[in-house]
């Protein structure tokens, strides 16, 4: 299934009709997100790899990132999981020597005014980085028809939240599209 079948299918089951494909476009892609935002989906696991070094102490997050799943670096060939240190401002305290003290690294905070991890100790080192994240799927559009929510058996549990997303722009709905409403998150709970 592309997004021209799943807009096709929506406009179908609602009174939105005369919504343009735009419009659709971003009911389809707000319920895709809030499906996300609550659950982390085997197929939105991604992992980025690189290298960290005692001029390097961060990794990049990334555009697409949601949240952790692991985050490890390779000490003497062996894969060795970097902590979480929950509060940034702490792992600062704990590790206020800065650069002149480096070892091999022990955690990692989230900076996110600069849009990073930072990694502490100091590395005192190159060591190579796996970063395994869950990550939103690419907004839907004419230019991006597919993704793994309309190429694989989840299109309906898009459809039925879109559904009920949609409803909400419907004014004064007669009872038997309310009861459509209950239908549609019957499906969407059953399918989820």
């Amino acid at each position: 299934m592309v997004i021209s079948e799943l807009r096709t299918k929506i406009k179908g089951w609602t009174k939105l009709t005369n919504r343009t494909d735009a419009q659709l476009d971003d009911l389809i892609n707000a319920s895709m997100h809030l499906i996300e935002d609550e659950y982390n989906f085997r197929r939105m696991k991604n992992q980025t790899t690189g290298t960290i070094n005692s001029s390097t102490d961060y990794i990049t997050i990334p555009s697409d990132y949601k949240c952790v799943h692991s985050l490890w670096i390779t000490v003497y060939s062996q894969q060795k999981v970097l902590l979480e240190k929950v509060e940034y401002k702490k792992l600062l305290m704990d590790y206020s020597f800065g650069s002149d003290w480096k070892t091999i690294p022990e955690m990692y905070s989230t900076d996110d005014a600069n849009s990073r991890f930072l990694i502490r100790p100091y590395p005192d080192d190159e060591y190579d980085y796996e970063f395994n994240y869950y990550g939103y799927s690419a907004d839907l559009s004419d230019s991006n028809t597919s993704n793994f929510w309309l190429t694989t058996n989840l299109w309906d549990l898009l459809l039925w939240r879109t559904l009920l997303l949609a409803e909400g722009y419907g004014k004064n709905l007669p009872n038997a599209e309310n009861q459509d409403m209950m239908t549609w998150k019957a499906l969407y709970d059953e399918r989820l």
